[in-house]
């Protein structure tokens, strides 16, 4: 159902392999799915005489969100946690996967991506600052690991467009070779959150 998608995504795969330097049965085989091979694999690997090293580069090493201030209590609003990144964000790009939380506000000239979720409120900062607030102190640390994902799912898209199909609202799709998600169909279920991107695993 998604041609065009299917063959950019099959052309990016094939990047990856020569810059990886692994043969077409990475490919085809699916061991691109995995940034560490689990040991079956490897044992399909070693079966096939193939030279597919069991540990694959992630590009999303360099770029972790680091809590520096757990969940504690906030007197505006219930509880807070805050952490950053080790690198300075483009919120531009955030800002088009944000609204998989809620609704999203991008102010430039202050440098911060406000999302507002049913219970929460996410702030981004170009610096790479992260506060989240919340009046579920239990779900805290849930949404900070699932605003990590969505960082590095929207700071290293590859556009190989995989996770496209995956949302049954048809609300993912690329965006200046980039995942961006269409706020009038997203329905915020997050299922896109457990999409397993071939690029930041």
């Amino acid at each position: 159902t998604h041609p065009e998608l299917y063959r950019k995504w099959s052309e990016k795969l094939r990047e990856w392999a020569d810059k990886l330097d692994f043969p077409e049965e990475w490919i085809t085989f699916g061991f691109w799915r995995w940034k560490n091979l689990p040991k079956g694999q490897m044992r399909l690997i070693d079966r096939l005489g193939l030279d597919i090293s069991p540990q694959r580069p992630s590009p999303s090493k360099d770029l972790r969100l680091e809590v520096t201030k757990g969940v504690s209590p906030c007197v505006s609003s219930g509880f807070s946690l805050e952490g950053s990144f080790s690198v300075g964000l483009d919120l531009e790009r955030i800002s088009k996967l944000a609204p998989i939380f809620g609704e999203a506000r991008l102010s430039e000239e202050l440098g911060v991506l406000r999302v507002k979720t049913s219970n929460a409120s996410i702030s981004i900062f170009s610096s790479g600052s992260v506060v989240i607030r919340s009046e579920d102190e239990s779900g805290l640390d849930r949404l900070a690991d699932r605003v990590e994902r969505a960082v590095k799912r929207a700071m290293l898209c590859q556009a190989c467009g995989s996770c496209v199909p995956q949302c049954e609202e048809d609300a993912l799709h690329l965006r200046e070779d980039k995942i961006a998600v269409d706020e009038s169909k997203c329905v915020n279920c997050m299922k896109c959150d457990n999409w397993p991107c071939p690029t930041y695993l």
